[in-house]
């Protein structure tokens, strides 16, 4: 350096960039973009991977960021975390903001906290810093943890108890999440609590539960020499099946092979686990209920009955409703069928002798059931012979009447048809006359109307002529009546001429004779005729 000045190497900063400045009394002085910076005398760049400039923090709703305060300061209300006054050592969470973060000489980054992803039907395990409670955090959700409040646990499974559970893997990072299914049910315990959780459904188990381990008796006959550990509980259509040794009342020790059908009683579930070996109480139970009954009959009864009588003992007499079943008390549990699989004697001379017994009894049944077959086969040919000769009887009644009834049925015919002739006949002369007498009344009407008519016509031809002659004057009538009387007198002179020669008379006298009687008129003209005459 010369003349006191000396060289500085500069850094340009954008939005969202700052550089950090070294003091000589070692503090870091943050410097915010935009801008360019320059160091002052003794400073110089503080670099990380080899570069002096670094990006501010991306703050989004969804992310978190961890913070430690290096030394006392009062927060604003626009300052990058919430106004208050905040001491060196302590530890800040700022989540649900957006923008941009610039570390400061008050403030530490530690790092940046980000969502745990929790699906459904899974859960994460949160203990408080402070009190050490834990609890769970059950999905579907983002889980952001406050790392200065809480820290996520986990929890760890041995083999073991991940094969009792029903589980193939598990990420001791999440809760222990347990599927029951249909027809099953376990029971969840913790220190002060019991729940029973039925199929089909997820539970998940919080950080102090687990699940109550059922030990079975196994085997045949059941035994307790290797037990069957498990969490689930099949609360319906579960099946036990047993070998029971019995003795009869004649000493003929037996084997029974049984298999019982189980179930549990729905509003009763808070005793399903009151007894961890249920098969064992139950097997040994009926077992012995099975041996008292068997020791009361003989070997004969028992071997012909068997599945009754033990169905009997254990269920109850069958009624319409069907048999009661047996309950357990202890636990809910309800015994609803027992299915007899097998009987086996364990004496082989007793087997042989009983099973000549049966043979013999077979053969005897057999040939009662031959015989039986036989009557029955008689009596049946007799039977059909009957039901033949009834028949054909019937037949010939049937015909009989068959006759009788075409008999009959001609007979109608024939009378029906003379009657139904008749009937046309008779018809046929009604109807004639009933015709001629309507054509009478007809054309007497005809006549009474056409009487009626003329009479009427004549009645006007008269009243017209009367009034034409009324008309008439007496002068013309005179006169036409001489003129008449003239033309009748020339005529009569002319014609009667001849007669009054061959007679040798006059023509007035051949002319009175024959006009004695006449009308007067006539008279009148012959009158005439005679004064005519003398004057010739």
């Amino acid at each position: 350096e010369k003349g006191g000045s000396y060289v500085r190497t500069a850094v340009t900063l954008l939005d969202g960039e700052y550089a950090i400045l070294l003091t000589p009394t070692g503090h870091w002085k943050y410097v915010r973009g935009p801008g360019r910076v320059f160091p002052e005398s003794m400073e110089e760049f503080v670099q990380r991977n080899g570069t002096k400039v670094f990006k501010a923090w991306h703050l989004r709703k969804s992310v978190g960021l961890h913070m430690r305060v290096l030394r006392d300061f009062t927060a604003e209300e626009n300052d990058q975390v919430p106004a208050a006054r905040y001491h060196a050592g302590q530890e800040l969470f700022l989540k649900d903001r957006e923008g941009f973060f610039f570390p400061t000489a008050s403030l530490e980054l530690i790092g940046e906290v980000r969502p745990l992803p929790v699906s459904e039907k899974e859960g994460l395990y949160v203990r408080d810093i402070e009190t050490g409670k834990l609890w769970t955090e059950i999905g579907p959700q983002n889980y952001l943890p406050d790392p200065t409040r809480v820290e996520v646990t986990r929890r760890a499974l041995d083999p073991e108890t991940l094969k009792l559970y029903g589980l193939t893997a598990h990420d001791p990072g999440k809760a222990v999440s347990v599927y029951i299914p249909p027809s099953f049910a376990v029971l969840v315990t913790a220190k002060d609590r019991r729940e029973v959780v039925q199929g089909p459904r997820t539970r998940i188990l919080n950080a102090d539960e687990d699940l109550e381990v059922l030990t079975l008796s196994t085997g045949k006959p059941k035994s307790d020499e290797a037990l069957l550990r498990t969490c689930f509980l099949q609360t319906d259509g579960n099946k036990v099946s047993d070998i029971v040794r019995v003795r009869t009342s004649d000493h003929v020790e037996l084997d029974v092979r049984l298999s019982y059908r189980v179930s549990f009683v729905r509003n009763e579930a808070e005793r399903w686990f009151n007894v961890k070996n249920y098969v064992g109480l139950l097997c040994d139970h009926l077992g012995s209920i099975v041996r008292a009954a068997v020791r009361a009959v003989r070997i004969e009864e028992f071997h012909a009955r068997s599945i009754e009588l033990i169905r009997d003992v254990l269920l109850g007499e069958k009624k319409e409703a069907g048999r009661v079943g047996r309950k357990f008390n202890e636990n809910g549990m309800w015994v609803y069928d027992v299915e007899v699989l097998d009987t086996k004697i364990l004496d082989e001379d007793v087997k042989e002798l009983l099973c000549d017994a049966q043979r013999t009894a077979i053969v005897s049944e057999l040939g009662k059931k031959q015989e039986g077959f036989r009557l029955e086969d008689e009596k049946l040919k007799e039977h059909v012979t009957q039901q033949i000769i009834d028949s054909q009887r019937l037949t010939l009644g049937k015909e009989t009447e068959l006759e009788g009834a075409k008999r009959e049925l001609s007979e109608a015919r024939v009378a029906a048809s003379v009657e139904v002739d008749r009937l046309e006949k008779v018809g046929k002369a009604q109807n004639e006359a009933a015709a001629l007498d309507i054509l009478a009344a007809a054309r007497t009407v005809a006549n009474e109307r056409q009487m009626c008519v003329d009479n009427k016509a004549l009645a006007a031809r008269v009243d017209a002529f009367r009034n034409e002659m009324a008309a008439l004057q007496p002068e013309l009538m005179a006169t036409l009546k001489t003129l008449g009387n003239q033309y009748a007198n020339a005529e009569l002179t002319r014609n009667l001429s001849p007669l009054a020669i061959l007679g040798g008379t006059s023509v007035a006298e051949v002319m009175e004779r024959l006009l004695k009687s006449l009308p007067l008129p006539l008279q009148g003209a012959a009158d005439q005729q005679p004064a005519k005459s003398a004057k010739r």
